[in-house]
């Protein structure tokens, strides 16, 4: 039986963030990459996390390929900042300004 605790860890987030969210992602995909990227970022007090496109796909269910294309779309829309680290490493934070966001 399940029993999560907030004193067990939670990532805090503005609600009118959160809100952007819900009212301008309509992919599904990508709002499940956005809730991951929420967590690794904002749940460990970050504003950028380094890591790679594998990592994401087995946190997320998603192949490789899958994420590597929505994180460029993403970035590409201003979703997200992606820097490159090396080949198979990236850093990624989230737009905050949700009004740059391009849908």
């Amino acid at each position: 039986m399940a029993n999560p605790q907030c004193e067990n860890g939670h990532t805090r987030i503005a609600n009118e963030l959160l809100e952007a969210l819900a009212y301008k992602i309509n992919n599904s995909t990508w709002l499940k990459i956005m809730i991951y990227l929420i967590r690794i970022t904002y749940g460990f007090h970050r504003l950028e996390v380094e890591t790679n496109y594998q990592a994401i796909a087995t946190k997320t269910g998603f192949t490789k390929d899958t994420i590597r294309h929505a994180l460029e779309d993403m970035h590409r829309l201003l979703f997200i900042k992606i820097r490159v680290v090396s080949k198979e490493r990236i850093c990624v934070s989230i737009i905050k300004d949700y009004d740059l966001w391009k849908i």
